[in-house]
Formats: C-alpha cells, structure tokens, sequence
C-alpha cells in the first residue's frame, strides 16, 4: 500500500470526472489490520471503495459452488464478517470482495458482480490492468 498509494493518488487527482466508486485491485477490510489498500485510498479521498482480489491474504471462508456469481463470506479469527470469496466463472479460482470506505460487504458483492465479464477479473479492473501495461511498455 505505502508503495502503490502515492501514485494511485496522483493520478486520481488528473481525472476531471471523479467516479461514484471506485475498485481497487487489493483488499479492503479483507486484512489482517482490516485496512487494506481500499480502505485507505478511501479513507484518503472520501469515496466509496471496494477492494477486489485476486489472491487470498486474510481469514477464514469455504470455497463457493463451481458457479458463476456464487460467494462465501469470509470471517476473521473472531467470526466477525470481513469480506467475501466470489466465483466470478466455473473451473477458475474466485477473487475476494472486501468493502474498503463508505459501503458494506452485500452492496460490494452486488456491486462486483454487476461487473462480471467472460474472464475471472471482473472488466473494469481487467481492462486497467491491459492499459497499465500498455502504458509500461510504452505503446500508449
């Protein structure tokens, strides 16, 4: 977060149209501390985030059917509900859904599915990932 946060900010601050949400690639309260990445970029610019993940960092969930759009809560070591696993297709691994600011776990997993495309990373995030990269490289 330390490393990311500075410049995810930076940018944030160039768009002339501020989004109603905002999805971050990480967790939210899906962490050890319950302040992910999406909590404190949300925190930060007052915005209501969701931290959605593609690998599991904290916690204690079942595996959801092998359908799309199934979900499981995930729960901390006290059974406090912390975030969500979620199927977005059959036969892949499921990302986690964690509230970051000003939204609760049901309205983030409402929220993510709405976003489901054909492949596993939901497309808003899928398609900053393709552009970043573009960018890395040099090609935009």
């Amino acid at each position: 977060m330390f490393r990311e946060m500075p410049l995810i900010l930076k940018t944030y601050k160039k768009f002339s149209n501020k989004p109603d949400i905002i999805l971050i690639d990480g967790h939210g309260t899906l962490h050890p501390r319950r302040c992910g990445i999406a909590v404190a970029f949300g925190v930060k610019v007052k915005k209501p985030t969701i931290g959605v993940a593609k690998s599991f960092l904290y916690g204690i969930y079942e595996e959801p059917d092998n359908k799309k759009n199934s979900f499981s809560y995930v729960y901390d070591k006290n059974g406090d509900k912390i975030g969500a696993v979620l199927r977005t297709r059959e036969n892949t691994k499921p990302v986690f859904v964690s509230p970051g600011n000003l939204i609760d776990i049901s309205s983030s997993i409402k929220a993510v599915k709405k976003l489901i495309g054909k492949y596993r990373i939901i497309e808003p995030l899928r398609i900053a990932h393709i552009e970043s990269n573009r960018f890395r490289k040099g090609c935009i």
